[in-house]
């Protein structure tokens, strides 16, 4: 398929979202939320949902977390379904970003990576953040 013909055919929304499928880059398609995470826990929630099922990437680093707790995957279905997610910390973590990988999976983290076939080109929805804190020894 003639990949100028593609892009050239499409809305403006769709060239954006088709752009950054495209992009080498997998920052370019990640959403950065900053927190200052005190010692504690952390109970975060939302609902998601996507036009076409896929996987999303959902990571917290250099948090003193492993790497199954600081990399999640998470299905996005084309229901609203709510995703909880649970961090404890034992020593503050200042500066820190929860990211979500909404684009390309196949670049390695933490020891796993996606084949393209798993890029799937989508609307993702989100709603209902919440985040719940609780002190250490509450």
């Amino acid at each position: 398929m003639n990949l100028k013909k593609l892009i050239d055919s499409l809305t403006l929304e769709e060239k954006l979202g088709q752009l950054i499928m495209l992009s080498p880059n997998f920052w370019v398609d990640t959403i950065f939320l900053y927190f200052m995470f005190f010692a504690g826990t952390y109970e975060i929630e939302f609902d998601l949902k996507a036009d076409d099922a896929r996987k999303i990437r959902v990571a917290l680093e250099g948090a003193g977390l492993s790497g199954d707790e600081a990399f999640k995957y998470i299905d996005a279905t084309t229901e609203w379904k709510t995703i909880k997610l649970t961090y404890t910390f034992n020593t503050d973590q200042m500066n820190k970003a929860l990211d979500f990988f909404l684009g390309s999976l196949t670049t390695d983290r933490n020891g796993v990576k996606f084949d393209a076939e798993y890029d799937v080109l989508t609307t993702l929805y989100f709603r209902n953040l919440n985040v719940k804190y609780t002190e250490l020894g509450s």
